[in-house]
């Protein structure tokens, strides 16, 4: 009953989407059982193989015989010996660059070619075959028989498996992933209840042959569907909720065609479910080439005996998402072309923290220098996390992307003149208000002067109680071309206006994309979109990937809120009241009006000694009996520099600023908690 559950609920709608997009179905049963010497359908590699690889002058295909058999054995015959994952990486490899060939035959004329076994060519990606196989039968080496429900071919190159388990089991998605880790010979280690022997379902054999080609693993329930890859395990897979930047209408034009809608011309339509988006946007032919391709890459992870591991890691809905409007809108916008015009090229993406900024902008890095229109932009990434620059720097080397950085002003310029294709890091001081490169800063980041950030603040609200804005860096115009990306990590801090002007004088046509996830204040967000440009979300971003929406795919954890109570009371009110109308005698009833409200502010009463010290021995004694205990850490959020660097004496002991004045506030810290 369940397998026919899984064939009629979630296999056939699913193939029928997939045919209606444009894949070409076969059945397993006229494919006939697969052997695992040469996991592929020869037939389709072969016409490919000859149909891609082209003499560039008069488009003749210069492969013979030999060629094609010898590209068909490098592909079916690359080593497992050390694994399915490195095998797997290996084989990747040669999809995406190709195979260098020696000798060649006589119809290509040369020394060695290097063969393409798919077209990624935007402009010639229909030279591809697309094919899916249903109940697809493997025979591994031991002669036992696997069938897969879904796999999807690419010039006969099996590169996704989708396996389909039926709604009604407990836990169908985890039970589709184990089957399909177990498939590939990379077996997920069950622990605790789910480890006792002789229960749960049988494992199906594995065939890791024919998963060395295999880019993308898809868990298939018909309700919703999760993307991983050979190395994600369970708790990193994931759904796909985005239709974007695919079309909603084609998308429902073609789920009609299939009949797995009813009719447009009825009731409101239905909510797409998350099996059909995720078949609609990343299954559909040509997107499937570009996640591939731009959107699967290698991580390297420490694991907790410190050794590291190689992992492949899939692009989740929104990365792809914001990477792709980003591209388009380079592509389509327009560029700055006098000093009375704005670059229509860039935008905020404004995704939460936590929810993968930092891939974003790998994924979008390289997918620039990919494309035939991109690929010669030189790419300025201005940060402070030096993770974030190891992260890009590793995971661009498959791109060919000349990668350096920045550490002074003086580097920056030399490379701003330079241009070309590469990308550069303009590592700047992550602290203070102005925009100083680490490699000119007196000190880094674990050096910080907290007491001259201090006296600092104490300036500032002596002064005009503003803040204070730093002067511009006398940057010199370097370079001219458009072709230049400027991304700025963290948009929403208070250097961005700085960073702004300095790099219009130095770079005045280039496009400018800011990433954040931090709430960006009222008075600064219009101005933010000023800098960047304006977007299509309903307050002007480039793209939002909101708090409830990294809950919702369980990116995040739900963040509780537990309502801890900082009362204070005035000690020695009457003496405080009586001295400042001493203070204000003179003044008219509209006068002292105006500066009651101007002072004490909030922020006076939130920077106040002693209440700031009392609220840091309660944080410490709830972090100490109740947050520690979880084998967590603790953030302090403060009101200002001022305040952070108060909490900080006085959680570490130090010494604290002087109170002033008779009239102070006494704290009364309260135990209560909020609802």
């Amino acid at each position: 009953m369940v397998m026919q559950v899984e064939r009629d609920e979630v296999e056939r709608p699913l193939v029928a989407q997939l045919k209606a997009m444009g894949w070409t179905h076969r059945p397993g049963r006229e494919i006939g059982t697969l052997d695992v010497e040469t996991p592929l359908l020869a037939d389709l590699l072969e016409s490919a193989l000859r149909r891609i690889n082209t003499r560039p002058l008069d488009g003749v295909s210069w492969m013979g015989a030999s060629d094609v058999d010898r590209a068909i054995t490098a592909l079916a015959r690359v080593p497992l010996g050390e694994g399915v994952v490195k095998a797997n990486l290996a084989a990747t490899g040669l999809l995406l660059s190709g195979l260098v060939l020696s000798k060649p035959s006589a119809g290509h004329g040369g020394a060695s070619a290097t063969v393409q076994y798919i077209e990624w060519h935007p402009d010639r990606l229909g030279l591809n075959d697309f094919t899916v196989i249903d109940q697809l039968r493997v025979r591994n080496r031991a002669g036992k028989d696997s069938v897969l429900d879904v796999v999807l071919f690419v010039n006969g190159i099996p590169l996704v498996a989708v396996e389909c388990k039926s709604p009604d089991l407990a836990e169908p998605v985890r039970e589709a992933v184990l089957d399909l880790r177990h498939y590939a010979g990379n077996s997920v280690k069950e622990e605790g209840a789910r480890a006792r022997p002789g229960e749960g379902p049988t494992r199906p054999a594995g065939v890791p042959e024919l998963f060395r080609t295999v880019q993308l693993l898809v868990a298939a329930t018909g309700e919703t569907a999760h993307l991983g890859t050979v190395t994600s395990g369970p708790e990193h897979f994931h759904s796909w909720r985005s239709v974007e930047p695919e079309d909603s209408g084609t998308l429902r034009r073609e789920l009609l065609t299939a009949g797995l809608v009813p009719d447009a011309d009825g009731p409101a339509p239905a909510a797409l479910g998350e099996q059909q988006k995720l078949v609609g946007v990343v299954l559909r032919p040509v997107a499937l080439l570009n996640i591939v391709r731009h959107y699967v890459i290698e991580l390297p992870i420490v694991t907790d005996s410190g050794a590291t591991l190689t992992v492949k890691a899939v692009a989740r809905h929104q990365q792809y998402r914001a990477a792709e409007k980003a591209v388009r809108r380079l592509l389509d916008g327009r560029a700055r072309s006098g000093p009375m015009t704005e670059d229509e090229r860039g935008g905020v993406i404004w995704h939460t923290q936590g929810s993968g900024k930092s891939l974003t902008m790998t994924f979008l890095v390289r997918r620039v220098h990919a494309h035939p229109r991109l690929s010669e932009f030189t790419v300025v990434v201005v940060t402070d996390r030096t993770q974030l620059q190891t992260q890009l720097t590793e995971a661009l080397e498959t791109s060919g992307s000349d990668v350096v950085t920045a550490d002074t002003r003086t580097e920056l310029e030399g490379l701003l003149r330079a241009g070309g294709r590469r990308v550069v890091f303009g590592m700047i001081q992550k602290y203070g208000v102005g925009l100083t490169f680490s490699g000119d800063a007196d000190q880094d980041e674990d050096g910080r002067d907290l007491a001259e950030e201090y006296a600092e603040a104490e300036r500032t609200r002596a002064g005009t109680r503003a803040e204070v804005a730093p002067p511009v860096p006398n940057f010199p115009e370097c370079n001219t071309s458009p072709a230049i990306l400027v991304l700025v990590d963290e948009a929403h801090r208070s250097h961005t206006s700085v960073l702004h002007a300095a790099l219009r004088k130095a770079v005045p046509n280039a496009a400018k994309i800011g990433f954040t996830g931090t709430p960006i204040t009222t008075g600064r967000e219009e101005d933010t979109r000023r800098i960047f440009g304006r977007g299509d979300s309903p307050r002007g971003f480039l793209d939002e990937y909101r708090m409830e929406d990294a809950e919702h795919d369980e990116v995040v954890v739900r963040i509780r809120y537990e309502g801890r109570t900082g009362e204070g009371e005035v000690k020695d009110g009457t003496s405080l009241d009586r001295r400042f109308d001493d203070l204000v005698r003179d003044r008219t009833p509209e006068e002292k009006a105006a500066l009651l409200k101007r002072w004490p502010t909030g922020s006076d009463v939130a920077e106040s000694e002693p209440m700031v010290a009392a609220k840091a021995e309660d944080m410490l004694e709830h972090w100490v009996t109740t947050v520690l205990p979880g084998g967590f850490k603790a953030q302090v959020a403060a009101v200002s520099r001022k305040a952070a660097v108060e909490y900080h004496q006085c959680s570490a002991g130090g010494p604290r600023p002087a109170p002033g004045g008779t009239g102070r506030l006494r704290p009364r810290v309260g135990r209560r908690h909020s609802a």
